[in-house]
């Protein structure tokens, strides 16, 4: 290669001692793109059929590696059942996920290696699941303050200590796959509470299902009640006045009700039995009165100044008013029976003499639970 007037060019050397110049060629751009293209294009399929020709060669030679293939597609076809077909994942549940990652994990090409590697993950499991429910209940007794921090800990050492085995030859060998599962056995037992919490193996989140339908229908009342309130056709004044009395005291006395419903859910103590509960005895009165209130209406469509059709929001509200209260006594009931199931902590009193909306526990559950 030499340099002239700010040129390269090349020579090539011929073995008679003289040299030649080579001169890019030269022509239109789209037929050298075309070709490098299609190069491309070209090298890319011929290698797509040597892999092909290589998979069919080592299948003919080795049918017992195809077999192997089509055992595991098998086993993970059956197993995706307890997904796919519903009263199977009702049964099950998510669980059947951790079916699909044993035959991934532990299927192998020899019948010996498979038992191996199904041993190695039951000991890896139990000895993972022992561990970590014991570090966990060691640190739940150091509070919630320091429990995360040795939680997080905990994970850090035995995460480290277990991968850095792995690269011991005499480990890799023959508990590669058993090291493997328990890190992850371990982590998943420390972001996943044991035994749900309090609630053990039985967690009642249907009743939870059931408590958020009955309060989304008294919302839908709430909601249809704001609407009448800001109606444009209003009842005369001398009949609101009648009925704003037994209305206020039943807005009042469910919302008390509400108030108290939603600190037995937060706090997880067992709510005040609805029959001795003062509020929803108050609850309960007041729509009785308002009932009461709303027979005495007749006698005062007789005045001559008064427009049936005025009264109709006002009968609307009372209704739903009447309405909203029962759906109240529905999220008392669901509740009632969540703290059942779940098994919420009994109330204490700090004065027999006081009523039961202001009972309190000295054991209240930490967030965790």
């Amino acid at each position: 290669m030499e340099k002239e007037s700010n040129k390269l060019e090349w020579r090539i050397n011929k073995p008679d001692g003289t040299s030649e110049i080579l001169v890019p060629e030269s022509g239109p751009l789209v037929p050298r793109v075309w070709l490098g293209l299609k190069g491309l294009v070209g090298g890319i399929i011929l290698k797509i059929w040597k892999f092909w020709e290589k998979a069919w060669d080592i299948g003919v030679a080795e049918p017992k590696k195809v077999i192997h293939g089509l055992k595991v597609g098998v086993a993970l076809s059956f197993v995706s059942l307890f997904h796919y077909i519903r009263p199977l994942y009702e049964g099950a549940g998510g669980n059947a996920m951790w079916a699909v990652m044993t035959v991934v994990v532990v299927f192998e090409y020899t019948v010996g290696s498979t038992p191996c590697k199904c041993i190695n993950r039951a000991t890896a499991t139990f000895l993972a699941g022992s561990l970590g429910l014991g570090v966990h209940w060691a640190a739940i007794q150091t509070g919630e303050k320091l429990e995360p921090i040795i939680l997080g800990i905990s994970v850090f050492l035995f995460a480290s200590a277990a991968t850095f085995l792995r690269f011991i030859p005499s480990v890799k060998a023959r508990f590669d796959c058993g090291a493997m599962i328990f890190i992850l056995t371990y982590s998943l037992i420390q972001t996943w509470e044991p035994s749900h919490g309090r609630f053990n193996f039985r967690h009642p989140w249907k009743m939870y299902l059931r408590v958020g339908v009955s309060l989304r229908s008294c919302a839908y009342c709430i909601q249809t009640l704001n609407g009448c309130l800001n109606s444009e056709i209003q009842a005369p004044e001398y009949l609101k006045k009648h009925l704003s009395n037994p209305c206020t005291k039943l807005i009042f006395s469910a919302s008390n009700v509400l108030n108290e419903l939603a600190t037995t859910v937060k706090t997880m103590i067992k709510p005040s039995n609805k029959d001795s509960s003062t509020g929803f005895e108050d609850m309960q009165y007041a729509a009785q009165e308002l009932k009461n209130a709303l027979k005495s209406l007749p006698s005062y469509y007789l005045r001559p100044q008064h427009r049936h059709w005025m009264v109709l929001p006002l009968v609307t509200l009372i209704f739903l008013l009447i309405e909203t209260a029962t759906k109240v006594e529905d999220i008392v009931d669901a509740i009632n029976e969540l703290a059942r199931l779940a098994e919420f902590k009994p109330v204490i009193r700090v004065n027999q003499n006081e009523p039961s909306n202001k009972l309190h526990s000295n054991n209240r559950p930490s967030n965790n639970e």
